[in-house]
């Protein structure tokens, strides 16, 4: 995935706050990348 590239989000691995989870389905565009934990980074 790059900067910039529009995504579908369908589903996720953590849970998240109620306006997240209604935007679920919908269109987006990836803004940054983010260190998530000392294993993995989110996007």
């Amino acid at each position: 995935m790059e900067i910039g590239q529009k995504v579908k989000v369908v589903r996720l691995r953590d849970r998240v706050s109620p306006p997240i989870v209604k935007r679920l389905g919908q269109v987006g565009i990836i803004q940054g990348y983010k260190m998530t934990d000392s294993s993995g980074v989110g996007i």
